[in-house]
């Protein structure tokens, strides 16, 4: 190809500045198939691409945005038609709503945890001291075994709960964790001034 026909074409280095990627994923977009130059000099083995081929690499990227493989790219651009394509682009973007949901929750989950911590602190508890909330009735999940109160046991039985829940934040993170005491062990602890604990009961034991 003499330079004449060089100024037709645009090299790898323009390619790459022109849709702001480097030369090296040019080179590998090259040897998988999805974006193969137009022309490879059989000397220097300069790759040099049409400046039509600006608009596929576009697809290229924005495919990739939208967290598509190099594996459904390439099947993106074989035998193509507008209902494949769009059958596509269906299917990531009910992906793409599933994340938005699930990054939504977990910032509500993060939400509820700064608003709980500021509570505390605006409070200024002063530990030495009682005092009383009532909370909205709730349920309780758990599988620890009541005669078994060790903090080993208790560790690990929110273990196994956490694996069944699923939750965006752990368990052991949360204002959650506790353990099962019975109203006559409370009464029998030792050394109950330097405990600074919540402790949670039903109507009946208020008192």
């Amino acid at each position: 190809m003499n330079q004449e026909q060089k100024k037709k074409y645009l090299s790898i280095k323009e390619m790459g500045q022109r849709r702001g990627i480097s030369s090296k994923t040019l080179r590998y977009y090259d040897s998988i198939g999805i974006f193969k130059a137009d022309y490879v000099d059989p000397d220097t083995g300069y790759r040099y691409y049409d400046p039509q081929q600006y608009e596929k690499l576009g697809t290229i990227l924005e495919l990739r945005s939208l967290n598509f493989s190099l594996n459904e790219i390439k099947g993106y651009f074989t035998e193509r038609n507008m209902k494949k394509s769009v059958d596509m682009l269906k299917e990531h973007y009910k992906l793409l709503e599933e994340e938005i949901r699930s990054k939504q929750r977990l910032a509500e989950t993060i939400k509820e945890k700064i608003d709980f911590i500021d509570k505390v602190i605006d409070n200024n508890i002063e530990l030495e001291k009682f005092s009383f909330e009532d909370f909205p009735e709730r349920f309780i999940i758990s599988q620890l075994n009541k005669s078994d109160k060790s903090g080993e046991s208790v560790a690990l039985e929110f273990m196994h709960l956490e694996s069944h829940l699923h939750e965006t934040a752990p368990i052991l993170a949360s204002d959650r964790i506790g353990f099962y005491m019975d109203f006559d062990d409370i009464s029998e602890m030792e050394n109950m001034d330097n405990w600074h604990t919540m402790i949670m009961c039903g109507e009946e034991m208020k008192n």
